[in-house]
């Protein structure tokens, strides 16, 4: 027995692309749990005398109740400053439930080196960024004896402030007397 085969007229000549479906779909993912931050855990390296914005985007569904981020002895609640140091306000990020939240330095010093955390509390629980944050100089940076004019050029060379601070003042002691000593 043959095969027949007919044209249905009635079909509309231009067929929907898979494109145009997949356009006409709203997909959305909702978990629910603690917040949950990114990056989790960072390590950065800042320069000396530069500003630093430090940026954690976070979920939360429920919706978060709470931020801040604790710098050393301190806790920054957004729209905290003080005179180095600004928690700006909480922002919406792309996704839903998603936030942003930026902790922005003036000008970082060693005293600026260390761990740097974003809290985030909602019903569910609360979760924690960190930022480790070190410091270098900027090549060609000079760095001024307190009790001589004579600078130091430093070039190139980082100064993770993780160290003991002793050590960090005896080694630039040490380079203002050798540089000293080419002169």
């Amino acid at each position: 027995m043959a095969s027949r085969y007919q044209v249905d007229e009635r079909l509309p000549e231009k067929r929907p692309t898979v494109e145009s479906v997949i356009d006409g779909i709203k997909v959305s993912a909702c978990s629910e749990g603690r917040p949950v931050i990114f990056p989790t855990n960072k390590t950065l390296t800042a320069v000396y005398g530069q500003p630093l914005t430090l940026t954690m985007e976070f979920c939360a569904n429920p919706p978060y109740s709470k931020t801040f981020w604790i710098v050393k002895d301190k806790v920054y609640s957004p729209g905290d400053a003080d005179s180095n140091i600004m928690a700006y306000a909480i922002t919406n990020a792309s996704s839903p439930n998603c936030h942003q939240a930026v902790l922005y330095m003036n000008r970082v010093t060693s005293e600026d080196v260390g761990e740097y955390i974003l809290i985030v509390r909602s019903t569910n629980g609360l979760s924690e960024g960190v930022f480790n944050v070190n410091m270098t100089y900027a090549s060609g940076y000079n760095v001024q004896s307190a009790s001589s004019s004579i600078a130091t050029p430093i070039i190139a060379r980082k100064m993770f402030v993780n160290c003991d601070f002793d050590l960090l003042l005896f080694v630039t002691i040490l380079l203002i007397r050798v540089t000293r000593c080419n002169y």
